[in-house]
């Protein structure tokens, strides 16, 4: 889907004027739950809530604490770059270089037909927080003649399921590689700026305890300033998931959608390796509505107690819009006898007819061909790659490492191995 597309649907969902949220009025605001403040307690220095490193030429951004520390901690540390990436990306190339229509059709069409749970906002406008801290004052978006808000961050977070990503991946394991262990490779592929591409950055998410006393996984994944859910993940407890779009037309369902990225985020914060994942995961899809179709490449495979006897493999989970249809969520399995599977931006068991798609089809031949190393899955993944690749990945889920690949303007930058927050 071109970004085109995405403009013209914000012009149709546009409704009510919306007015700014800034972190001062986000007291009685944020969650929409009286008594919820943004407050001193975790906007401090020195930051308690992260930092961030430098590994050849690639930025670490490193999260711990509360959802309110780590907000903070990312405003504060990435302002100019979040700033620069907004004003590049969502005021020149999504809005077509009309900075207006960012608030009057984007913003008010985004909040009309998404939700955002109370702890999405609450990061939101922690971030915004440790901006303006980092900044002496309010934050200041040129074209727009206004400071930055928490409702510009949260727009940005459902920008993709209006106008998509492509992407493909490939997932193996038992006799289709050459140790048993899984292996995932993935592209995305994305129409992008050059702030885009130059502050893209690698995210490690230390386990988050919750209000109500559980534990969520860490996390490793890659992303921009800023953004939040999950596009490309790996836990600590073993569990991969990457997004991939479907153009997908029908009536939408009712109620207001869940930008895909959170959906995402759900998954690898909170699932266990097991037999059963693949239908919790449906199932807990299942729970949201989309506004664009999705596939969700998902692989696991146990650590700990079970590695000697370890549940593993991938599934596709292709998410739709039309409810009647496996509730929403179809789960797509490897084929009979096949220890491998390939997923790119086409539904296979929805469609009619099977889409050509020549990523899907290398993707598949190069799995099939022989065992799947880390050496030859990096290959394969190249092989099946775009001019909008923004960046690839192989992880070993036996040993709890991603390996990345960013494209920058000054070509394809290597990143070492990074494990999830032990």
């Amino acid at each position: 889907m071109h970004i085109t597309s995405a403009l013209s649907l914000a012009v149709l969902l546009a409704t009510q004027p919306l007015a700014g949220t800034s972190p001062k009025h986000l007291a009685q605001e944020v969650g929409g739950s009286p008594g919820v403040k943004v407050g001193p307690e975790w906007a401090v220095l020195p930051l308690r809530g992260g930092r961030l490193e430098q590994m050849k030429g690639t930025r670490v951004l490193y999260l711990k604490g509360s959802i309110e520390d780590r907000g903070f901690a990312e405003g504060y540390l990435l302002g100019a770059e979040i700033v620069e990436c907004f004003e590049e990306f969502a005021l020149g190339h999504v809005v077509g270089g009309r900075p207006w229509l960012w608030d009057s059709a984007m913003r008010r069409g985004i909040r009309s037909k998404f939700r955002f749970d109370d702890e999405t906002r609450r990061w939101a406008a922690a971030v915004v927080v440790g901006m303006e801290r980092a900044n002496g004052g309010g934050v200041e978006l040129g074209p727009l003649g206004r400071d930055m808000d928490s409702e510009d961050i949260l727009a940005c977070t459902a920008i993709p399921d209006l106008a998509g990503f492509l992407c493909s991946s490939v997932a193996a394991w038992g006799e289709a590689t050459g140790t048993g262990e899984v292996i995932v490779a993935r592209n995305l592929d994305y129409p992008s700026t050059p702030a885009i591409e130059r502050h893209s950055l690698v995210e490690v998410h230390a386990p988050l305890q919750t209000d109500d006393g559980k534990t969520r996984a860490g996390w490793i994944g890659i992303g921009w300033p800023g953004s939040a859910g999950c596009l490309t993940g790996l836990s600590d407890r073993g569990v991969f998931v990457a997004i991939h779009d479907v153009d997908v037309y029908g009536k939408k369902p009712p109620g207001k959608a869940t930008p895909r990225a959170m959906a995402l985020q759900e998954l690898v914060e909170t699932l266990d390796p097991s037999p059963t994942l693949p239908e919790e995961a449906a199932q807990a899809l299942r729970e949201h509505r989309f506004v664009m179709g999705g596939n969700c490449m998902l692989a696991w495979q146990s650590h700990g107690d079970d590695a000697e006897d370890p549940s593993k493999g991938a599934v596709v989970l292709e998410m739709g819009i039309d409810l009647a249809r496996d509730q929403g969520t179809t789960l797509r399995s490897p084929k009979e006898g096949e220890s491998f599977i390939t997923c790119s931006n086409h539904f296979r068991l929805r469609a009619k007819d099977d889409l050509d798609c020549d990523r899907f089809q290398t993707l598949y031949e190069g799995a099939g061909a022989e065992p799947l190393s880390e050496k030859r899955a990096w290959k394969l993944i190249d092989d099946a790659g775009m001019s909008i690749t923004l960046y690839r990945c192989v992880a070993l889920l036996g040993e709890g490492r991603i390996g990345i690949q960013r494209h920058t303007e000054k070509g394809w930058q290597r990143v070492e191995s990074f494990a999830p927050w032990p």
